[in-house]
């Protein structure tokens, strides 16, 4: 999961329940990356990270955080019965666990526990459904055809390219 800087500036506050090992950060300007546990992010974007390399846990600022990738969980996660899309335009699967004229409080199968500001929430939809993935692709040429035949299309670095004039159909299984 990718968090963006942005998360950072609206002050969207984790506490993550549990412990979850081996979460990965991406520090900004190169390849540089921590391990560890994070433990919180808190309103000012700074990122609480507990590494057995430290006897105290590593704060970052949020400007030298690129991404921050949550370690899976052993157990599968249970079906998010809420979507979240925050006010930078970030799409988060939830559960909600309290929402009040301040903060929305949900539990997250990557990020854990969120504590969410009023004014970084932008729409909160309840009842979803797991999606079902109805195709992915492409995978070959072969796998489309067109009117006659598929002229004018050649299949690169999976992705088809038209060179030119083209059309090309798929028949999907509903």
């Amino acid at each position: 999961m990718r968090i963006s800087n942005s998360i950072f500036r609206l002050g969207l506050v984790c506490g993550l329940a549990g412990s979850l090992a081996a979460d990965d950060i991406t520090l900004n300007g190169g390849s540089a990356r921590l391990t560890g546990t994070v433990r919180a992010i808190n309103g000012d974007g700074v990122v609480e990270l507990a590494s057995p390399l430290s006897p105290e846990p590593v704060l970052l600022k949020s400007s030298s955080v690129r991404k921050v990738e949550f370690s899976a969980d052993r157990n599968p996660p249970e079906q998010s019965s809420a979507l979240v899309e925050l006010a930078n335009g970030d799409l988060l699967p939830v559960t909600v666990e309290s929402f009040d004229d301040r903060k929305l409080i949900v539990d997250s199968p990557e990020a854990g526990r969120l504590e969410i500001p009023r004014e970084a929430l932008l729409s909160l939809q309840l009842g979803i459904q797991q999606r079902k993935l109805i195709y992915s692709g492409p995978k070959s040429l072969e796998e489309w055809s067109g009117f006659g035949d598929v002229k004018n299309w050649t299949f690169d670095h999976d992705s088809l390219i038209a060179d030119g004039q083209a059309t090309v159909t798929k028949k999907i299984d509903l």
